[in-house]
């Protein structure tokens, strides 16, 4: 077993993990991470994190492996072809269905 740190950030706001956990792979502390952003989304209010927040797995020398970010509440998840038409042209509004 290897111990991992769980590092949230939620905009410039830091909860640093000075304790981490023991997980048996990267797999593990990534469900645990990701069982940490479930429980925020369950139990904190959805304006302040919005999509700004996300979880640092890290190693014990503070390595980041990777990043779990928090999902988008309350927002209409934009779809590849809006983003694409505002690119090509700034003056068409995404969610048109055109």
């Amino acid at each position: 077993m290897q111990r991992y740190y769980f590092e949230i950030k939620i905009d410039d706001a830091v909860i640093a993990d000075d304790r981490g956990r023991d997980c048996h792979d990267l797999a593990d502390a990534h469900a645990h991470a990701a069982k940490i952003v479930a429980d925020c989304v369950r139990f904190c209010p959805p304006e302040p994190m919005g999509s700004r927040g996300r979880i640092a797995v890290m190693d014990a020398t503070g390595h980041r492996l990777l990043t779990v970010l928090f999902p988008a509440i309350g927002r209409r998840p934009r779809r590849a072809m809006d983003r694409v038409k505002r690119r090509a042209n700034p003056r068409v509004k995404s969610g048109t269905g055109s």
